[in-house]
């Protein structure tokens, strides 16, 4: 099974077709890069994918999960899943590289309070076997 699959996505806008019957599927562990010139749909597929914007047609399934028949919660949830840097990103000045990469993996309660603002030291320190290493990642500047 595919762990993430197009199929058939179309992104329609009035007087423009963005994205047209894109299809492709992604196994768990593989690694895949968009490329195109400017204006090619790169960044419309990827909205489409989180479902930032909803496709005008197709289906986009990710873990085995249709996202386009998730309601606003369901899709809230899922999207914790998946990390994305945009193209025009937004740093924080005040973390370190590592926070800002891994600030997606806050954990929220149901009411979208923050639980654990130190979960990017938490995963850092266990990723690496020295932490002296994990440290260093921790403290290097987004400046």
């Amino acid at each position: 099974m595919a762990f993430l699959e197009c199929k058939s996505v179309t992104k329609e806008y009035a007087t423009t077709t963005a994205l047209k019957n894109i299809c492709f599927s992604v196994k768990n562990g593989e690694m895949v890069a968009i490329i195109g010139p400017s204006g090619a749909g790169k960044s419309t597929l990827l909205r489409c994918i989180n479902r930032m914007i909803k496709p005008t047609t197709g289906e986009v399934i990710f873990d085995g999960i249709n996202f386009n028949r998730l309601n606003s919660a369901e899709l809230r949830q899922q999207r914790r899943k998946i990390g994305m840097v945009f193209q025009h990103y937004n740093l924080v000045n005040r973390l370190s590289v590592v926070e800002n990469v891994l600030h997606g993996l806050m954990v929220f309660d149901d009411e979208d309070n923050c639980l654990d603002t130190l979960i990017a030291k938490r995963v850092c320190a266990t990723a690496f076997s020295n932490n002296n290493i994990a440290e260093d990642f921790l403290q290097l500047s987004v400046q």
